[in-house]
């Protein structure tokens, strides 16, 4: 799924200047970015703090990071679901 964002956008990781992921354990989270190759800089890492917090981990990792955001920044958003379902989304600040 991450190999076709990259496709269809034209982008490498490097045109994402922050990617939020859903995060279940820091174990899962390293094992994440083991599989996908996301630079670990470029993740908001919360799952230390309050732990899996379901659909609402990439709503809180945006608010850590919006206000540094510049015009052209690009976020990548990857949200999983029960492991069976995966979604992709691209923001550009305006």
């Amino acid at each position: 799924m991450l190999d076709r964002v990259g496709h269809r956008t034209g982008l490498a990781w490097s045109g994402f200047r922050h990617i939020l992921a859903h995060q279940v354990t820091v174990p899962y989270l390293e094992r994440f970015v083991g599989l996908t190759g996301v630079p670990r800089d470029r993740l908001v890492v919360t799952v230390p703090e309050p732990g899996n917090m379901a659909s609402a981990a990439l709503g809180v990792q945006l608010d850590r990071v919006y206000m540094g955001l510049r015009p052209g920044d690009r976020v990548l958003f990857v949200g999983l679901g029960g492991g069976v379902s995966i979604m992709t989304m691209v923001r550009e600040k305006a």
